[in-house]
């Protein structure tokens, strides 16, 4: 686990030393444990290293001749790929995945990413062809961001390593509108104008001044088995769920685990604990509301599966934090429970640099609440549906969005819907069933917009790799080759998982109801942080940003205190915007860590 940055000269300019030490240092937090960069007349690359594997001699940059490759996660198959280029006739120097990478290129070509199984932004510079390429894995555990003008083409793991190339720091407010439909910002855009993310699944080719992306794997592809009982599914897919955390437990350094209790982190540390050869440890986040706490949960299932467990409460103080998780993030993120993340993130980082988690379950699984009640209220499904799904899940619909907006906004989105950024999306998905087709639109945007940035970026801030067993791809392409109706059946969710993990994890823990990773900031934002919300909502620098009507603001807030009607979800989206304005556009008043940026 790492992080990286590059730069593909165009003007063939040398950079000094003090732009290098520079860009290390803001992504020093996703490796403190060493850095090393490689510089020519074409290239830089950096790392900046989480030792997990063969901390000794996996130091990055990795450079033969011909080849100049550097990546930010984890190949758990190495193994596997190192014996089978051994028996072709491939020699190695060291027991790190990165290496394989390597040879892995020199052996089969750019398509070798297709053996690969894990969670990985790669670089690699082919010195013969003069050719960069980048890589991101399948459904984009690892971010990858790049910016371009006429002297360079740049890479980050984050946006804020770029941001001290760029002539000046512009906001995309195209961005801003579709964060207000998504909730977060959806990939290939971001918040900040000419950079931008490269989506999961994909990878580029830089070559002078040409510039190719292909799409290296695409879930479009995957195809229904129809023919599939209930009771084959249900063993298939525990045995890949194992068969994906043992190579997820492959590491020199301890593993741990973060446990809510809920079927997903209580399935994968009963599963981990099976095979770990050590106590495992584990840990959890509550919150004093019982409507929000699930430590009774996490408790149960570090009982059952014999764990070391630590927990921590939170409190509303926490919002102090929320800066501190923005800045991390790089851009907006109207989900709160990134703070907590933070929270019981920092608290493992105390003990250990790697941890298992749940994440994924709920979107190839169909896990959430909102699944049930959309098919219950679109039974009849005709055409059209995509839309009514978008707009049933979206945080602001367009015309909501253009009621609280500033008169300029509304003359400039007027005739911009958000759904149009996904009509190529649904149009590639038209051989799924309905259940799984929205399955596959979370999975592509949700997935990797929000709750895969939560565990990394959240993660890495404390310099902690976390692996999810449910983001392997085989248990991935396997979950959408079932009908949907094995993951919706009889008005339950997540029907075939609940019945594939019921042994392992117990009834209580498999069909208790689900309660989401939240946080009670709604209920917050009427009493001891009504004063916090309305600092910022109601500041002269919020309303002189011209996004939303001063007018408007006020009635939302004015309404959800007095419990008329709940807006906690567009005010804390409001709160993220204005915090990243400050952190990010005007450079000031929050205080951030080494106060770098």
């Amino acid at each position: 686990m790492c992080g990286i940055w590059g730069i593909y000269k165009i003007d063939q300019h040398d950079y000094d030393q003090s732009i290098i030490n520079k860009l290390n240092k803001i992504q020093a937090h996703r490796g403190p444990d060493e850095s090393d960069y490689y510089q020519d007349n074409n290239v830089i690359l950096s790392n900046q290293r989480l030792s997990i594997m063969d901390p000794l001699n996996g130091t990055q940059p990795f450079i033969t001749n011909d080849l100049v490759v550097i990546q930010n996660g984890e190949i758990y198959n190495y193994l596997e790929l190192k014996a089978e280029l051994k028996s072709l006739g491939c020699e190695f120097k060291t027991n790190c995945d990165t290496e394989v990478i390597l040879k892995s290129y020199e052996m089969w070509g750019q398509d070798f990413v297709m053996k690969l199984n894990g969670m990985f932004a790669i670089a690699i510079f082919d010195k013969r062809k003069n050719s960069l390429f980048l890589y991101r894995d399948r459904v984009g555990v690892k971010p990858l961001y790049i910016y371009k003008n006429d002297k360079l083409i740049a890479f980050a793991s984050e946006i804020k390593t770029l941001l001290p190339l760029l002539d000046k720091r512009e906001v995309n407010l195209e961005a801003i509108h579709h964060f207000l439909s998504f909730n977060y910002i959806p990939s290939p855009i971001t918040a900040f104008k000419n950079i931008n993310h490269l989506e999961a699944g994909t990878y580029i080719e830089f070559n002078n001044q040409k510039i190719t992306k292909n799409i290296w794997w695409d879930l479009a592809k995957i195809r229904v088995n129809k023919n599939i009982s209930l009771d084959q599914a249900s063993d298939d897919i525990l045995y890949l769920l194992e068969e994906a955390t043992k190579i997820r437990l492959r590491s020199d350094v301890e593993v741990a685990g973060f446990l809510s209790g809920g079927v997903d982190s209580s399935t994968v540390i009963g599963l981990a604990a099976k095979h770990y050869k050590k106590k495992l440890k584990t840990y959890s986040i509550g919150f004093e509301d019982d409507r929000f706490d699930e430590t009774i949960y996490a408790k149960e299932a570090a009982a059952r599966f014999n764990t070391n467990h630590i927990s921590k409460i939170v409190h509303s103080d926490m919002n102090k934090l929320w800066p501190l998780a923005l800045y991390f993030c790089d851009q907006p993120h109207g989900d709160v429970s990134f703070v907590p993340t933070y929270e019981v993130a920092n608290l493992a980082s105390k003990d250990v640099k790697v941890v298992l988690t749940g994440d994924g379950g709920d979107e190839i699984f169909a896990g959430y609440d909102k699944y049930i009640d959309f098919f219950a209220k679109n039974n009849s499904l005709s055409n059209g549906y995509e839309k009514a799904y978008f707009e049933f899940s979206s945080l602001l619909t367009n015309n909501e969005k253009l009621e609280i907006y500033s008169n300029d906004l509304k003359t400039k989105f007027k005739d911009h819907d958000s759904f149009e950024f996904t009509r190529g999306f649904f149009d590639k998905y038209r051989e799924f069933d309905p259940i799984n087709k929205v399955l596959a639109f979370d999975t592509h945007f949700l997935l990797s917009g929000n709750n895969l940035v939560k565990p990394d970026r959240m993660g890495m801030a404390c310099s902690l790799e976390a692996r999810s067993p449910f983001l392997d791809y085989r248990v991935i392409e396997y979950s959408f080759s079932l009908p949907g109706e094995f993951k919706i059946h009889n008005n339950t969710s997540k029907y075939i998982l609940k019945k594939a993990v019921e042994n392992l994890i117990g009834k209580n823990l498999t069909h208790r109801k689900k309660q989401m990773f939240t946080v009670p900031i709604g209920e917050w934002f009427k009493g001891e942080l009504a004063d916090f919300m309305k600092g910022i909502l109601l500041s002269d620098r919020f309303l002189s940003r011209g996004i939303f009507s001063p007018d408007k603001v006020q009635e939302l807030i004015s309404n959800h205190i007095a419990g008329k009607k709940n807006h906690t979800r567009i005010l804390r989206a409001m709160i993220a915007v204005e915090l990243w304005y400050r952190i990010f556009i005007d450079q000031n008043e929050v205080k951030l860590p080494q106060n770098i940026i």
